[in-house]
């Protein structure tokens, strides 16, 4: 997949130009009411409590410049930790792709994976499950660490 033109062409933050480490995650409500609409019609969701905590100790201990998170514009997350920056999941994966591969059965986890991993492979960063809870800083040096 080819990242899409309009991310190519927006500015981006610049924590990511100076090259300070960042954290990418994503978090999409599973809800089949909130995958079958179309008109994408706006919904108020909440995080769980684990991935609030994960989401502030990345923020507080990882020692990233930025930690951002990738939703779908229409799902409205009210309980985001302040200093996490909100992003459009369209960005590495449209609205209308991710829907359609969720009715052929791929799971909202995957569909998560795929904006993260694209987001870092495109700007960088460091691929963050939002329930990770992170204890000390992330090594500044080159590392490699896998999902499976």
């Amino acid at each position: 997949l080819s990242k899409p033109t309009a991310a190519r062409d927006r500015g981006r933050c610049v924590s990511l130009r100076v090259g300070a480490q960042v954290a990418m995650a994503a978090w999409f409500h599973d809800s089949e009411e909130c995958w079958a609409d179309s008109e994408r019609t706006p919904v108020d969701v909440k995080l769980p409590w684990q991935d609030v905590i994960g989401l502030e100790s990345a923020c507080r201990n990882g020692g990233f410049g930025a930690v951002f998170l990738f939703v779908y514009g229409h799902q409205r997350i009210v309980n985001v930790p302040d200093q996490v920056m909100q992003r459009p999941a369209d960005e590495f994966l449209e609205w209308e792709t991710a829907q359609a591969m969720h009715k052929r059965g791929v799971a909202v986890a995957h569909l998560s994976d795929c904006v993260r991993i694209r987001a870092a492979v495109y700007e960088g960063g460091v691929v963050l499950d939002s329930d990770n809870w992170v204890v000390r800083p992330f090594p500044r040096s080159p590392f490699v660490a896998t999902l499976f």
